[in-house]
């Protein structure tokens, strides 16, 4: 059968890689490592930004259990994209279907690199690929700032902006040459201040000289406040400015060798193309060039960052009319915004089709049923329109199904949370028609018909203030690990909109939500409440990063908050602060939770939370380099812990 022959030739270039370590040592190999191949698209680094954490995959099962349970077509798409490849060896698991096997041959070296012996006569097979541990440093459970970059004192990026991380294959460890992060500043670009910047020598444990390096810093001739994304390579990078109320897709392409040109207050201005001299990556022009070009119709963008797509080399994102883009090409051809009678699509939603003309958010795609799900936001308290879901057919772009008004206040502000293995999706909202915070769970091919499971975390409760949205919550690692992906058992875990915000668990049984959360810990602090409801910063908590440490076997949960309310974070009652939580033991979930670290990030009386947190897991440092976390704050008046605007990078000893 296909599915026989396809396992033998797997195992047999496992067996030739294994071959190839033990017979020949891994120091040249470590040097130049292997590309991984998913699918047609060649992956050379672990690329992570806000993409990877809103579309993420449970355990799809083996080849054999996908054609027994007859879904092989849907595993196979899985198991060959780069998204799910690159999330397994960002997070130490194995792989399943042809790409595990580069996987594997990529993790055999860094075994050998790190001290661990090749196999020998009468040594055990370990299970390949096969999670590197890192060294466990002693100490305490503080989140320590190892560095801070003030970068711009007038707008801060908008509160779901991630920066992104690109961690690359060219050596066996956290490497300060090749490994950068990029941050948009959500200043508008100019000849004295850059709209976005990447830094490089990261990790002050591993890396020698002034901690971090600027590798790059560009004005590209806007405002970049959302989430930038990368290419399959990590040498080209995708986002949205604004300039005049008109967003433009921008395609930037970097030098990978640092430094770059240009800082902060003097940056440089990429070399501008046409989209045929840009062809191809940028093949026609020299780093630093780059392509722009409006969104058809020439609206503005607001709250929707781009996704990318690598196998099919396509990005969608949204406007603030409602429409939702589509590019193909992107970064491997004549990039092309698609132009028909569909697209870009207008959302809109009733039996006889009204308009739904609110900004979008942020777009997600699902490989495997080829379905964009994206939400609108809302024009103000009490709106009749916008806060609704829509599911677009990404080939056809007809509308699929649309959901009822989920909120009517602040709309859907964040992007989804999806998994393409267990076909649903959750929506995060912080103020139904009855007042309510909630999460939806909706299958990936809902219906304008379909009513979606819905748990409820705090009844009429959300904050009065007019910023008070909702943004998204994360799993945790019983849930990737569950033994069935289609039907998965773990945990959601959210923040309300509430004064004081409190976390939240919401079990998923067999793949099906509760309809009751678990209480957990308060963030905030409601004594001042006064610092809340006049805040000129959004959200009560930042989006929620999820962080399994394979070295202690422990799952943690990253975020922000507005008022700070643990010990650490209590110096001013104004402060905002970054929180880690071990929710390892779900079980042991509930209100007596306290904080395994803290880091203050806001000045006196203007405390915000801080933008969505990447955390580097994707290599290792055995000097103290990699599993650092890296966030933006809100404060673009603040002083804590920089000037304005700040790019962050902290670490804590529960990641090491």
């Amino acid at each position: 059968m296909p599915h026989a022959n396809s396992l033998r030739s797997n195992w047999l270039k496992i067996c030739l890689a294994l071959a190839a370590v033990i017979a020949f040592g891994v120091p040249s190999f470590a040097r130049t490592m292997p590309k991984v191949n998913a699918g047609n698209t060649p992956v050379k680094g672990v690329a992570d930004d806000w993409t990877h954490h809103h579309v993420v995959f449970s355990n799809p099962g083996t080849e054999e259990q996908a054609i027994k349970g007859g879904h092989y077509g849907k595993w196979n798409k899985i198991v060959n994209d780069p998204r799910y490849v690159m999330q397994q060896m960002r997070r130490g698991l194995p792989g399943q279907g042809p790409a595990a096997t580069d996987a594997s041959a990529f993790q055999a070296a860094r075994m050998t690199n790190h001290g661990i012996q090749p196999l020998g006569p009468g040594r055990m097979l370990p299970k390949l690929p096969h999670p590197v541990s890192t060294l466990r440093f002693p100490g305490s459970s503080t989140i320590k700032q190892d560095w801070n970059e003030s970068i711009g004192t007038t707008t801060a990026p908008t509160p779901l902006a991630f920066p992104a991380k690109w961690s690359s294959f060219n050596t066996s460890t956290a490497s300060c040459t090749s490994d950068f992060v990029v941050y948009p500043t959500g200043q508008a670009g100019s000849s004295s201040q850059a709209s976005i910047i990447a830094y490089y020598n990261l990790y002050a444990g591993g890396c020698s000289g002034t901690v971090p390096n600027v590798d790059w810093a560009y004005d590209t001739g806007g405002t970049v406040s959302l989430s930038p994304v990368f290419s399959e390579n990590g040498n080209q990078i995708a986002f949205i400015q604004s300039s005049d109320s008109t967003a433009s897709l921008v395609l930037l392409t970097v030098p990978l060798t640092p430094p770059g040109s240009g800082t902060i207050a003097s940056p440089t201005a990429p070399l501008a193309q046409t989209a045929s001299s840009y062809y191809n990556g940028g093949s026609g022009c020299t780093a630093p060039c780059s392509y722009t070009v409006a969104l058809s119709g020439n609206p503005d963008d607001t709250w929707s960052s781009p996704y990318y797509d690598y196998s099919t080399d396509t990005l969608f994102v949204g406007d603030s009319n409602g429409r939702l883009h589509k590019f193909n090409p992107v970064f491997n051809g004549v990039p092309t915004e698609v132009v028909t009678s569909l697209w870009p699509v207008q959302m809109a939603y009733g039996s006889t089709p009204t308009p739904d003309t609110n900004q979008l958010n942020s777009p997600v795609y699902d490989p495997a049923s080829g379905y964009v799900l994206v939400g609108s936001t809302t024009s103000g308290v009490g709106s009749t329109s916008g806060g609704r879901l829509y599911s677009v057919v990404a080939s056809t772009g007809v509308i699929n199904g649309y959901s009822s008004q989920l909120d009517n206040t602040y709309g859907i502000r964040d992007a989804v949370l999806m998994d393409p293995i267990a076909s649903t999706a959750y929506v995060f909202v912080g103020n139904d028609p009855s007042g309510n915070n909630l999460v939806y769970q909706f299958p990936l091919n809902f219906t304008s018909s379909t009513t979606p499971a819905v748990s409820t975390i705090a009844t009429g409760s959300h904050a009065a203030g007019s910023t008070a949205y909702q943004l998204s919550g994360t799993f945790d690692n019983t849930y990737y690990t569950s033994s069935s992906g289609t039907n998965p058992t773990g945990n959601i875990y959210m923040c309300s909109t509430a004064s004081p915000a409190r976390l939240f668990q919401i079990p998923i049984i067999n793949g099906t939500m509760s309809t009751t959360a678990t209480v957990g810990p308060t963030l905030g602090n409601s004594a001042n409440d006064i610092y809340q409801q006049n805040d000129t910063y959004d959200g009560r908590c930042s989006p929620i990063t999820e962080f399994y440490n394979n070295s202690s076997s422990t799952d943690y949960l990253f975020l922000s908050v507005f008022v700070g309310y643990p010990a650490g974070c209590t110096d001013d009652s104004g402060d905002g602060c970054v929180l880690s939580y071990n929710v390892t033991t779900p079980s042991s979930f509930g209100t007596g939770l306290t904080p395994g670290g803290e880091l203050n990030v806001s000045s006196p009386f203007l405390g915000a939370p801080t933008g969505g947190i990447i955390i580097d897991n994707a290599a290792t440092n055995l000097s103290g380099g990699a599993s650092q976390i890296y966030f933006l704050t809100q404060s673009p008046s603040g002083t804590l812990p920089c000037t304005g605007v700040c790019a962050v990078q902290a670490s804590q000893a529960a990641l090491q």
